[in-house]
């Protein structure tokens, strides 16, 4: 499956921080788990469309549909470091 990365018009004001792609290691493990379970919950739907695409095959989420993504789905982050940094985490509550 080949995704398009997105356009300047749908990223044009958003906080950076949001933004920021994270690949298959950094999913794998800002939830404790090994890379492959992560491209298993891909091809059983359960993760969202990659929001970056996918490049050099690579799929790449924003760290934001990762935090909806555990919230909707009830899944605890158990590194938070990949995901959100405490620099980051205030400008979110804002």
């Amino acid at each position: 499956m080949m995704t398009e990365p997105r356009s300047s018009d749908e990223t044009r004001g958003v906080e950076t921080w949001r933004l920021q792609p994270l690949g298959p290691a950094e999913v794998a493990r800002a939830f404790g788990v090994r890379h492959k379970t992560v491209y298993v919950w891909r091809f059983r739907g359960n993760l969202p469309d990659p929001w970056w695409g996918t490049v050099s095959r690579v799929p790449l989420w924003s760290r934001d549909q990762v935090l909806v993504w555990a919230e909707e789905t009830g899944r605890e982050i158990v590194d938070a470091d990949p995901v959100v940094d405490e620099a980051e985490e205030g400008q979110r509550g804002a």
